[in-house]
C-alpha cells in the first residue's frame, strides 16, 4: 500500500502520519483488499465544498469523499483513488458527544477507504455490512462502535 497524504489545511489536532497509515492498512486488511495506491487529502471546507457540489450535487461541507478510480477494461493500473477529509467539519461533528476526535478521523479514514474497496452504504443490508467493518477495524484500535445507540 502506497498512501500520498496530502495536508493543505493547517491543524492542531491533525493525526500524525503513521495513524493515517495504521488506519488505512487496517481497513484494507479487513476489507480483503491487496492495497495500491491512493491519496488522502486534507482539506479546507471550501475545497470540500467545492467537491461536494461538482462530484456529489451538495451544497456545503461534509466530512468526507471517495473518488475510486475505475482502470480501463484490460488495465491494471494498482491506483485505488482519492479520500478527501475536513477537520472543520470532523470538529463540529463530535463537539458536545463523547467521541474523541482521534476516533472520528479514524472512522471517517476507514470510512473512505472502505468506499475505495468498493463497500457503500445505499440499501440498509450494504450498510449493515460496511458499518460492521467499521466498527471492527475502530475496535481494534480501541474505538467504540461509532454506531452503537446510546
Amino acid at each position: 500500500m502506497q498512501l500520498d497524504l496530502q495536508v493543505v489545511v493547517s491543524d492542531p489536532e491533525l493525526p500524525a502520519a503513521k495513524d493515517f497509515e495504521q488506519w488505512t492498512r487496517a481497513a484494507l486488511s479487513i476489507a480483503e483488499h491487496p492495497g495500491g495506491e491512493l491519496t488522502l487529502r486534507v482539506v479546507s471546507e471550501e475545497e470540500m465544498s467545492s467537491f461536494n457540489l461538482r462530484f456529489c450535487g451538495h451544497h456545503g461541507s461534509t466530512n468526507v469523499l471517495s473518488f475510486p478510480v475505475d482502470d480501463p477494461p484490460g488495465i491494471t493500473t494498482g491506483i485505488l483513488g482519492d479520500i478527501l477529509v475536513c477537520p472543520a467539519v470532523l470538529r463540529r461533528e463530535v463537539a458536545g458527544s463523547e467521541t474523541p476526535l482521534a476516533a472520528h478521523w479514524a472512522h471517517m479514514v476507514v470510512h473512505g477507504v472502505l468506499h475505495l474497496c468498493g463497500y457503500d452504504h445505499q440499501s440498509e443490508c450494504d450498510a449493515g455490512v460496511m458499518e460492521g467493518l467499521e466498527s471492527d477495524v475502530l475496535q481494534g484500535f480501541g474505538f467504540t462502535n461509532p454506531y452503537r445507540v446510546s
